[in-house]
């Protein structure tokens, strides 16, 4: 009876570690499978979003709209599934240096993958200067990922620095700046989140200095939240630097440095050329271009568009902005660029048009 017992009580006893044993291989197994699964899906969806950068690439040398405005994220539906567009900036003129972040939509998969891709676009194509991950979704659980729910722009206010040629009002100048002429500007960006400060002559080579008497000039039209603590900056670039543009790149640079310290509040600068003249040519007014005496708003403005997009390739929170053009020589009124008051109104509507929420 008692070995009966002793017998009985062994056979359990194995029974139980091997049952035991059983389990752990199982769910070993089902681990190594979701984890296989979780890295099928991930390359899976990288080959994905690759292709859908392909895409974008193509629509983008068949527009040079494609992505407006700059920051828009756009949809686009493959058979595979969507993905998400975002063009980050586009800088230069002729050729535009593009930035641009593509990824999966998560509002329809628990997987993502990102991709930024930098290329130039030109007359003739586009010519790609780098194509990276960077970033990777974490792995997904059986949570399903929500919607994500679309919010206003963080910013409640955006400062304007500038010259003239963006700040002069009539009277009492004889001239019209792009931010008031026609009352246009501000109506179609925002008055209560767009407010301005200028001096004439308010060149990159002056506002990098902190004592730089610019800096004292009243604040006009001011925003109705944050008005002495923006967020965002819109830097309007001029200045003596003709066709140096490694002295561009230093002063626009070192103007960053000052807004930075002046209105620590910033997280983001937008770098945005002088007008230049129509289709980025140089203006003339019985003038020599190679001597820099033509229109010099029109001579500098390809120079300062190139010196943009070599300081946002290496600053962190800048970024290229609109590169405004007139749409004739005759919008200026002398060889500095002053505008008349219908070339400046129809600046302020492409630039406002650029920057409307």
């Amino acid at each position: 009876m008692e070995r009966g017992y002793i017998a009985l009580t062994t056979v359990l006893i194995v029974m139980s570690v091997v049952l035991t044993t059983v389990s752990t291989v199982a769910l070993l197994a089902i681990g190594e499978g979701q984890s296989g699964f979780s890295l099928f899906k991930g390359e899976e969806t990288l080959t994905f979003v690759e292709g859908c950068a392909e895409d974008a690439l193509l629509k983008a040398r068949a527009s040079g709209t494609f992505g407006d405005p700059v920051g828009t994220p756009v949809t686009v539906t493959r058979p595979e599934g969507s993905c998400i567009i975002t063009v980050l900036s586009k800088v230069g003129n002729p050729t535009v240096t593009w930035t641009m972040r593509v990824q999966a939509d998560t509002a329809t998969t628990k997987y993502n993958r990102i991709i930024e891709v930098v290329f130039n676009k030109s007359a003739t194509g586009i010519t790609l200067s780098t194509w990276k991950e960077i970033a990777s979704a974490p792995d997904p659980t059986s949570t399903p990922t929500p919607t994500p729910t679309p919010v206003p722009s963080p910013f409640t206010c955006t400062q304007v620095i500038g010259y003239s040629q963006v700040g002069n009002q009539i009277p009492p100048n004889p001239n019209w700046g792009w931010y008031w002429a026609g009352g246009v500007f501000e109506p179609i960006v925002g008055d209560s989140k767009w407010q301005l400060i200028w001096r004439s002559g308010g060149g990159v080579d002056l506002w990098k200095d902190p004592a730089y008497v610019g800096w004292t000039s009243p604040l006009q039209s001011a925003c109705t939240s944050n008005s002495t603590t923006p967020e965002r900056v819109l830097l309007s670039v001029s200045g003596p630097n003709g066709s140096n543009e490694a002295l561009w790149v230093s002063d626009i640079t070192a103007t960053i440095n000052t807004i930075r310290s002046k209105l620590p509040s910033v997280q983001q600068i937008i770098l945005q050329s002088v007008v230049g003249g129509p289709g980025h040519a140089t203006c003339p007014l019985g003038c020599d271009e190679l001597s820099g005496t033509c229109v010099r708003a029109s001579w500098q403005h390809k120079y300062i568009d190139n010196a943009i997009a070599t300081v946002v390739t290496a600053e962190t929170g800048v970024i290229g902005g609109f590169s405004p053009e007139v749409t004739t020589c005759a919008d200026y009124v002398d060889s500095l660029g002053h505008l008349t008051l219908e070339g400046a109104s129809a600046v302020a509507q492409s630039i406002g048009n650029y920057y409307a929420p």
